[in-house]
């Protein structure tokens, strides 16, 4: 029997729209906007340089198995449990959502931390509501295929059994809009349990493994001597640019 919250084959779904710029205007000297904003991008790309490249992944429950299936998260909320062999502290994470319509995906992502009780979600650890980053990774026969990235407020978990459960919107919105968490290959973890949004019934399983992936949070970094030369003398060249370009305006 499939469950209530379980995807359904559907045709491909169309290409979100691009997005169109308006209002773009000509200078006889050359855009003054996008002269900072080449100066804002030149400063960024030094500073990143010595940033950390990732961060470390603290649970791994598998990529998008290519099962094109997955289970809808509007008027559910979906949960899928992971285990730390160790204490960890948890600063993002990362799932795939597939979307049968361009209005399924409603902008913000309910997430929450629970505890394990038995074979389900138990009490609250953590919650909040993310704008995640949404990238487009591909299509499937249910529609686009997005991977969703966020961050939380450092979270620090003892070894043990968790929950992270996730909802497409606001919790109070429940319609729904046909936005799936997409599955992974099982990997011998507890089925995926969902709730109906406004029922005062318990969770259930979904019979489904999902993807996703938790990262640590990010720790601060301070620069090197070598790393503040190599940018002090970047941002000195830059200056340097700027002004002689300055003259040759005037």
């Amino acid at each position: 029997m499939v469950p209530a919250g379980a995807a359904r084959c559907a045709p491909v779904g169309g290409i979100w729209p691009a997005t169109t710029v308006r209002g773009a205007i000509s200078h006889p000297h050359g855009d003054p906007v996008l002269k900072r904003r080449s100066t804002l991008l030149a400063l960024a790309a030094l500073l990143v340089g010595a940033a950390p490249a990732s961060a470390q992944v603290v649970y791994d429950n598998g990529g998008p198995a290519g099962m094109n299936h997955g289970n809808e998260m509007t008027a559910w909320r979906q949960a899928e449990d992971f285990a730390l062999a160790s204490q960890a502290t948890i600063g993002g994470v990362r799932f795939w959502g597939l979307a049968l319509n361009e209005s399924a995906y409603q902008g913000s992502i309910f997430w929450e931390i629970l505890t394990n009780d038995g074979t389900q979600p138990g009490a609250v650890v953590a919650s909040g509501l993310a704008t995640p980053g949404l990238t487009m990774t591909g299509t499937t026969p249910l529609g686009p295929r997005y991977q969703l990235d966020f961050g939380i407020a450092p979270l620090t978990l003892s070894n043990g059994v968790y929950w992270l459960a996730l909802h497409n919107g606001p919790l109070d919105f429940g319609t729904r809009s046909e936005f799936y968490w997409e599955t992974t290959a099982g990997n011998g973890t507890s089925a995926g349990r969902e709730l109906a949004i406004g029922s005062s019934g318990g969770w259930s399983s979904n019979a489904a493994e999902h993807a996703f992936v938790l990262f640590a949070a990010e720790q601060s970094v301070v620069p090197e001597p070598a790393t503040l030369v190599l940018t002090a003398t970047g941002l000195l060249g830059l200056g340097v640019a700027m002004a002689r370009r300055r003259r040759q305006e005037t």
